[in-house]
């Protein structure tokens, strides 16, 4: 209830504030269940902003199956690796996120 309630929340301050600005979710299906995860994925991801950045774990954040629903809204996808305490952002296909 907490997570739906924090999405209705961010979805009226997008609304209210007439303003285009990219939307960052951490965590994003993390307390959903199966039914409510595939309405976010299909429904809310794609109309609360132009752009929407998501950082899940995958595979405890986000499912295969999740993110086949995310496809056709993704333009791009970066693993974030982190080696000696530093962290790097790289730009992976696609395809190769699940791999």
């Amino acid at each position: 209830e907490q997570q739906l309630y924090a999405t209705a929340l961010l979805k009226a301050l997008v609304d209210e504030s007439e303003i285009d600005f990219p939307i960052f979710i951490d965590s994003p299906l993390q307390k959903l269940d199966n039914l409510h995860s595939e309405k976010i994925i299909t429904e809310f991801y794609p109309h609360v902003a132009k752009q929407v950045v998501l950082f899940p774990l995958i595979g405890k954040e986000l499912s295969s199956e999740e993110y086949r629903l995310l496809m056709p809204n993704i333009s791009k996808a970066y693993f974030i690796d982190n080696e000696n305490q530093n962290s790097t952002f790289k730009e992976i296909s696609l395809n190769e996120l699940f791999q």
